[in-house]
């Protein structure tokens, strides 16, 4: 049988016995690197872990190591795709040496099949995975300190060929983006009809320079999320969310137009096991009958208010500060004062269940540049 060895130029690229790492990843990273210059793909197989569950022993293959399993044939298999294994042998063994670092314990270099050339090398798996991580790089880098530049120059394009579109800044004096508000036609048209309740949630970081997205958002006749406008913030504070406020298509000139303000009961509710501690709110039954008086829109003011007072008494919670002072503004979150109020049964966290459901990249993208995540709204 014939056999192939990668002709790597730099001796350096070349795995060795007792070569060590601090980690899995980066062994295999310098696995794969050494693949894609010798002209094969490699992938991640057999493992032994200990007692403990910590990986002591991990193979690093060919891509053609093994041989197929023969399901390909079956003939209800709708895609029909060729075996390209052939039981290659070349791989690298690691394993676990002190302090948690790995060393390469096997290292069989050969390999029983052609290796891709040169000028073929750009096909392999790992060649096109590395093509496309350095174009998004490059391309955040390009964008990098000209990004706030460059969507105020696209905003000003969208203003002058709609009317309807506003938007507003500030900078930094050096000339950095610090704060950015912007509303659409569709925007300022769904507030103008379902305007009657606006949330308003400043929770997420959403790129490279961990900006505040904060939209303005309602839900329409059939309960579906709509945006009213957003801002991006560099500051969680009073000065910024002032600036927001005035600037809102739906705010006076000193701030938001008379309204009821309820906060986000979402957000009260996640505090209540870090307030209270996971004991009591998951081990017990203290959260169903709390919610019991909270969630309800159907309870009197007087049936919240025993009913908060029972379960607070029958779990001794008479002197806990943080309880108190969630029941001191009870007027702005709890549903029994807000039953009469147009919508607000709608309203509990509308801007955040809008992301869950149109825009899961706030929170997976948060590299981003100012410009390329504004980009993504838009398309959304």
């Amino acid at each position: 049988m014939r056999y192939f060895m990668p002709s790597i130029v730099a001796g350096s690229d070349v795995p060795f016995r007792n070569q060590s790492f601090d980690s899995l990843d980066n062994a295999y990273k310098f696995y794969k690197d050494y693949g894609r210059l010798g002209g094969f793909d490699v992938r991640k197989t057999t493992e032994k872990r200990d007692a403990d569950g910590t990986i002591i022993l991990k193979h690093f293959v060919c891509s053609k190591e093994g041989f197929n399993d023969g399901s390909h044939c079956e003939e209800n298999r709708q895609r029909r795709t060729v075996s390209r294994r052939c039981g290659c042998k070349a791989k690298v063994v690691m394993k676990i040496m002190s302090q948690n670092r790995y060393y390469v314990f096997n290292f069989v270099e050969l390999h029983n099949h052609p290796l891709a050339s040169e000028s073929g090398r750009k096909f392999l798996r790992a060649s096109r995975e590395m093509t496309v991580r350095t174009f998004d790089r490059d391309l955040k880098e390009f964008v990098g300190e000209k990004d706030g530049q460059m969507l105020i120059d696209k905003f000003r394009v969208l203003q002058e060929t709609s009317k309807s579109f506003y938007f507003a800044y500030e900078l930094y004096d050096d000339g950095h983006l610090t704060m950015l508000f912007w509303a659409d036609a569709t925007s300022r048209r769904n507030f103008e009809i379902y305007g009657d309740a606006v949330s308003f949630d400043a929770t997420f970081d959403t790129n490279k320079y961990n900006m505040i997205f904060a939209p303005f958002t309602g839900v329409d006749k059939h309960d579906r999320r709509v945006i009213f406008a957003a801002c991006l913030l560099s500051k969680d504070d009073v000065s910024h969310y002032n600036w927001v406020s005035v600037l809102a298509s739906f705010s006076g000139e000193n701030g938001l137009v008379p309204s009821k303000h309820r906060l986000c009961m979402w957000h009260i509710m996640e505090k209540f096991p870090i307030k209270l501690g996971n004991r009591l709110c998951k081990e017990t039954d203290f959260m169903e009958k709390m919610k019991t008086y909270i969630w309800s829109s159907n309870l009197e003011i007087d049936e919240f208010k025993s009913g908060w007072k029972a379960v607070i008494e029958e779990f001794k919670l008479e002197d806990n500060k943080w309880l108190s002072d969630m029941y001191e503004i009870r007027k702005s979150w709890i549903r029994s004062y807000f039953r009469d109020s147009s919508m607000f049964g709608l309203m509990r966290t509308t801007s955040r269940y809008l992301l869950a459901d149109h825009m899961p990249y706030v929170h997976a993208n948060n590299l981003l540049c100012v410009e390329l995540f504004v980009g993504m709204l838009f398309a959304a």
